[in-house]
């Protein structure tokens, strides 16, 4: 990544796949700034861990409001991580981005 200068832009939206991101970021130690996009569903612990990697998270705050109908029945007891906005006093570079809910048109 350093050789050619690349700067990578990760989607990752739950924690499942944030750890993941994580683990490899760990291993690798990358020395440029990368992002995590999306990061709706994180740990505090994760976040700390995004702090010292100085990694980029980029939310669309959009979601909120297409996900409320499902998110407490997809993550039960862990619906307490989902838009985890303590991350905005972490002092982690905090992105704000539009995408769009796909879901409407996946299920219709």
């Amino acid at each position: 990544m350093k050789k050619n200068n690349l700067h990578l832009a990760v989607h990752a939206i739950g924690d499942g796949a944030i750890e993941q991101l994580l683990y490899v970021f760990e291993k690798v130690k990358p020395r440029l700034v990368h992002r995590v996009i999306h990061a709706m569903v994180m740990s505090n612990d994760q976040i700390e861990r995004i702090k010292k990697l100085n990694l980029i998270v980029d939310i669309q705050p959009q979601f909120i409001e297409s996900d409320k109908g499902f998110i407490n029945n997809r993550l039960g007891r862990n619906v307490d991580k989902a838009f985890n906005f303590q991350i905005i006093q972490t002092g982690i570079p905090l992105f704000i981005s539009s995408d769009a809910p796909l879901w409407k048109i996946l299920i219709g």
